[in-house]
């Protein structure tokens, strides 16, 4: 039984864990366990904080890869640092159409950074990593690169399948 909002105790597994993120009790999930389709639902308002959280982070990643460049190092990644800035900030800029309520164009959106970041985001750092790791400055650079791009796909997927609740007016 559910214990106020949050982490039930007597629960376990992995929609457990989920409805303790997302800061709702299983029980308002609608006793959801695994499995993409059975996520519970988060609100628009958090689903938009996290793919902020991952702009800023696809942001600072280009932008510390630029100051190295710009100090004579070497770039983190295959990516040229200004576009992937730009191409992220272009993202935050869409995360406004959620933001504002147009959801139908928010998801649409949504679905062309899919493509966009799955292919270049995501694709082509694992093949340039597998046909010359040196390409990158160092393993951990391209994890951050993948890692970072993976995270922002599930979001946007998320986002695609509208597996949010739009903020209720009260």
């Amino acid at each position: 039984m559910g214990h106020g909002r949050g982490y039930d105790s007597e629960s376990s597994g992995v929609g457990a864990w989920i409805a303790a993120f997302a800061g709702i009790t299983e029980e308002e999930s609608g006793g959801c366990v695994m499995g993409i389709w059975n996520l519970p639902l988060m609100s628009l308002n958090r689903l938009l904080f996290l793919q902020a959280c991952y702009c800023v982070a696809g942001v600072g990643y280009n932008v510390v890869s630029y100051f190295i460049v710009a100090n004579g190092g070497r770039q983190l990644s295959t990516s040229d640092p200004v576009t992937g800035a730009v191409f992220m900030g272009v993202y935050g800029l869409c995360l406004l159409t959620g933001r504002f309520g147009f959801t139908r164009a928010y998801r649409i959106i949504m679905g062309f950074f899919i493509v966009a970041g799955g292919y270049g985001g995501i694709l082509v750092h694992l093949i340039n990593y597998s046909g010359d790791p040196s390409r990158y400055a160092s393993f951990a650079a391209w994890v951050g690169a993948v890692g970072i791009n993976v995270y922002g796909l599930v979001l946007n997927v998320l986002a695609v399948m509208g597996r949010f609740e739009a903020a209720s007016r009260r």
